[in-house]
């Protein structure tokens, strides 16, 4: 025997073995009101997510039941009449939609009905409807005629199948072959891509009495799940059946539990559309009606909003197992453990005899699932590869802003081939927005020959100290500014001695350190934010260094400088961990006793770097980089007191390619940077000093990359690519301006203090920043 899927509140009865019975809600109309249809938003399809799915726009719904009433007021002519049909014998095709039952009608509002003002939505509020009767005034149809509607629809353009019928009474085995009655037409729709949605049965019963049913091909299995009822709180309805532990064994001899194609929503008590006038020619009442046939069009809803926001999923036959592998698992009996069919391939664990995968979540489903992926060189890095992206960008680059804007709209891809917004742009942070060091040469107070240093410091969070001696510095801005300047901690120990000079650290010490080993005594520049000036030493912001220098003669002086990364510091937390090691050679000459020039060449190598940006994952910045640099300084003594030093640096950076990044073809780069500083020894006639120094840091001139976004998804689901070929000069241009004042307060013990500010500090246009530091220095 065989009976409808709803309004259990009517008794059923019995009918031959040929036929599907069904009767029809209650005409009683409701009341208007003005709320959404609350199942719509139990299953997570508020408005926002029916909006991410296109409200269904695109997508064709074929209604196999009882027609559909296409007057109905909130159906707005999205009934295609045209395609709609009646496949029981001697029906006009104009009866289609015209439902002398009113199950269709409700059960399509359900879908794709909207007139919130009397208090309805359906799931799909854009889509439409071909309405396929195959069931008579008395709720009932032949197999056949099922059958036959199945076909007629999958050949009409129809996308998703609603079917809220099927077998009732009768033993196990002849329910299951009710069901084998349709496979051949199951099939055939599935091989056409068609998703087809059933209502799970109203007879309190595992379903088939337990059952297994054949007959049906592995895809067409894939292609297809049930529906289950709860009431608004989640619980089992008591007409509802359970999945059971039955399953299809497909043609191939493969086994589908039951539960893993079997969904749940709330079935009781749910508002829809009544078949009944309200006066001559309108229809603009609804019903309530409960049964398994109400929830069914739930899952049929959630599948339409999937497909209209990725189509290519239809063709795919993904869109059952996305809805299963996203339920809210409900606790139930005799929980299995199996392999679903499509998607992830670890056991989804949770689904159970009673409530299948459970209870349809729209809104999770609409996220991603699995491993977040970005298509880059041919292949797909999976979401650590995505998640540990990052690019901490020096000052050299700027803020990579252009690169950023670019990545912005970027898009990753779930198992399922589904794009979704991962705004690669907000993973590049520049050390001006992150908090960035200030010189090392703010920080530590030099002295003249003979001298030895010995200088450390801490950061507290919102304050640092550096001492040399006793020093303290003090910045303008609280760590949680935007720009802040903060220092890590560092060390550094330096000696000098008639010209020789030896100097060895952890920190951004290094070009200053070998500033002071080529011009043989404490550099012009020192106290200056421009420590970069005469070579790349300075772009390891987190290294060990050892610094020499040499007198060769009594007019010319020799310096080599080494650094590399610490293997103990921050950049060991990311994947591919970012290297460098650096070295310089200066060589100084006096042609007279009033001028000294200094020629400079650097040599930086720099792993997952580039010029001191730090760089993972897709986002990164090249394998290998190499940079070589040429300087030039020089310092005058231009008599009473003064000296005038310059100090300039050419750099020119080649790139590897990349095959795992999105930032690809990176050209040759070139940059620059210069400073001026001009002295004025014993000021007050009290031995102090006072300069003032303008400079540039180094910053690209010149260079653009490649930039591969991933921005969708075509309609065979694979991914698509913009390519931009883009600047990568900074769009702020860095100025730093300092003042500098030191003055002796006891024998071998110097104090001072600092001033600088920059403006577009980091290279990034429109930031500036100020610091202040006082300062002492103890000879020993």
């Amino acid at each position: 025997m065989l009976a409808r899927q709803s309004n259990v509140k009517t008794l059923l009865f019995a009918v031959s073995l040929a036929t599907v019975t069904l009767a029809g809600p209650s005409a009683w109309a409701l009341p208007f009101i003005d709320t959404l249809s609350p199942q719509n938003l139990l299953i997570g399809a508020t408005p926002a997510v029916e909006a991410l799915g296109n409200n269904g726009a695109g997508i064709t719904f074929g209604v196999i039941d009882t027609g559909g009433q296409a007057q109905w007021v909130g159906f707005h002519g999205r009934i295609n009449t045209g395609a709609s049909t009646c496949i029981i014998s001697g029906c006009a095709q104009s009866l289609s939609t015209t439902d002398d039952q009113g199950h269709g009608t409700f059960v399509t509002s359900e879908i794709i009905g909207y007139k919130p003002a009397i208090g309805l939505e359906g799931v799909d509020p854009a889509a439409s409807a071909i309405e396929v009767k195959v069931l008579a005034a008395v709720g009932g149809g032949s197999n056949s005629d099922v059958s036959t509607g199945i076909i007629y629809a999958a050949n009409h353009g129809a996308q998703i199948l609603n079917l809220s019928l099927g077998p009732s009474g009768g033993t196990p085995a002849q329910q299951a072959a009710d069901y084998g009655s349709f496979a051949a037409a199951v099939n055939y729709a599935a091989s056409k891509n068609v998703i087809v949605v059933f209502a799970g049965g109203n007879s309190s019963q595992p379903f088939v009495g337990g059952a297994n049913i054949t007959g049906f091909t592995s895809s067409a299995i894939q292609h297809m799940f049930f529906m289950g009822s709860t009431d608004a709180n989640k619980a089992l309805s008591f007409f509802s059946n359970t999945p059971g532990s039955g399953g299809f064994i497909s043609n191939g001899g493969r086994f589908f539990p039951y539960a893993s194609m079997w969904l749940m929503a709330d079935g009781e008590n749910i508002n829809g559309a009544s078949n009944q006038l309200t006066s001559p020619g309108v229809y603009n009442s609804l019903t309530v009606d409960s049964g398994t046939s109400m929830s069914a069009p739930q899952g049929a809803g959630a599948a339409g909003l999937l497909a209209s926001r990725w189509p290519f999923l239809i063709a795919q036959g993904t869109i059952p197992a996305i809805l299963e592998n996203s339920a809210e698992r409900l606790a139930g009996s005799n929980k299995i453990n199996f392999l679903p069919s499509f998607g992830p391939s670890a056991p989804v664990s949770g689904i159970n005899n009673t409530y299948g995968d459970g209870f349809l979540q729209v809104n999770a489903a609409m996220q991603p699932l699995g491993s977040l992926s970005i298509p880059v060189g041919g292949s797909r890095v999976a979401s650590a590869g995505v998640s540990n992206s990052v690019i901490t960008v020096a000052g050299a680059l700027g803020n990579l802003w252009r690169v950023s804007s670019v990545l912005q709209s970027a898009v990753a891809y779930d198992s399922y081939h589904r794009d979704f917004p991962v705004n690669l742009g907000g993973a590049i942070s520049s050390v001006a927005s992150t908090g960035s060091s200030p010189s090392t040469s703010q920080v530590m107070g030099q002295s003249g020959s003979g001298a030895r240093h010995l200088v450390a410091s801490g950061d507290d969070g919102s304050s640092w100290l550096a001492f040399s001696g006793s020093q303290q510095a003090m910045p303008t801005h609280d760590a949680n500014d935007d720009p802040t300047r903060s220092l890590p901690a560092e060390w550094s120990f330096s000696s000098m001695n008639e010209g020789r000079y030896v100097g060895v650290g952890y920190g951004s010490g290094a070009p200053l350190s070998f500033n002071d080993a080529r011009w043989g005594e404490a550099t012009t520049f020192f106290n200056n934010t421009n420590d970069m000036s005469g070579s790349l030493l300075g772009l390891v912001a987190n290294g060990d260094y050892a610094v020499s220098g040499l007198r060769l003669t009594d007019h010319s002086l020799l310096s080599i400088g080494m650094i590399r990364t610490n293997t103990n510091n921050l950049y060991d937390t990311l994947e591919n961990n970012p290297t460098a090691q650096g070295f310089a050679f200066g060589y100084t000459v006096e042609p007279s006793d009033n001028w000294k020039v200094s020629l400079t060449s650097s040599y930086l190598n720099e792993h997952n770097m580039l010029l001191g940006s730090i760089s993972t994952g897709v986002l990164g910045l090249g394998g290998t980089n190499t940079t070589q640099s040429m300087g030039i300084g020089t310092r005058v003594n231009l008599g009473n007191n003064y000296q005038l030093g310059l100090d300039a640096v050419y750099a020119s950076t080649d790139k590897s390619a990349d095959q795992n990044s999105v930032i690809s073809n990176i050209s040759a780069l070139s940059s620059m940077a210069y400073n001026v500083e001009v002295t004025k020894a014993n000021f007050t006639g009290n031995d102090d000093n006072i300069g003032i120094a303008i400079g540039k840091p180094l910053r690209i001139i010149g260079g653009s990359a490649e930039v591969d976004v991933p921005v969708g998804t075509d309609n065979n689901g694979n991914p698509i690519i913009n390519r931009e070929r883009t600047s990568l000069v900074p769009t702020g241009n860095e100025t730093d301006l300092s003042l500098n004042y030191t003055r002796p307060i006891a024998e071998d013990i110097n104090s001072g203090f600092s001033l600088s500010y920059r403006n577009d500090a980091a290279n990034i246009a429109g930031v500036n920043d100020a610091a202040a530091m006082l300062h002492m220095d103890i000879k020993f």
